[in-house]
């Protein structure tokens, strides 16, 4: 569901044991409509091969913690998820690399503008975790 994340791995080479060669249907919904059905999760893990942004847009209301993964390939994506989180609500960033044991990279939690401005200076691969501000 994300072309320009399939061609930037492939041109990073990260994934070069696979071919996405196949088109498959799948039925999707919003985040919105899942709340509605469901309720407001207090949790959110949003890992979609470099369609987060999509997936975010079909959210209206905050939610208490949404983590999702980011690589470095994909960093202008990264940033509109971190600017569209940041719309909804005030929410505060952290890091946490590769697919280890939860243990965030910052000492504490920042702005958008300033996670915006780490990623810059260093395109990672992990996850973007997000709070709401209490």
């Amino acid at each position: 569901m994300a072309p320009d994340w399939i061609k930037a791995c492939k041109e990073s080479k990260r994934y070069d044991e696979f071919n996405w060669n196949e088109q498959v249907e799948v039925e999707v919904d919003t985040l919105d409509s899942l709340i509605k059905k469901y309720g407001r999760p207090e949790y959110l893990k949003i890992d979609v091969e470099g369609n987060e942004y999509n997936v975010l847009k079909g959210l209206s209301c905050g939610v208490p913690l949404v983590s999702l993964e980011i690589c470095p390939e994909t960093m202008s994506s990264t940033q509109n998820c971190i600017n569209y989180l940041s719309s909804i609500i005030d929410m505060r960033f952290n890091l946490s690399s590769g697919e280890t044991a939860l243990k965030f990279d910052l000492p504490e939690w920042i702005t958008a503008t300033e996670m915006v401005a780490t990623l810059k200076g260093s395109p990672r691969f992990g996850y973007l975790w997000a709070r709401l501000t209490f």
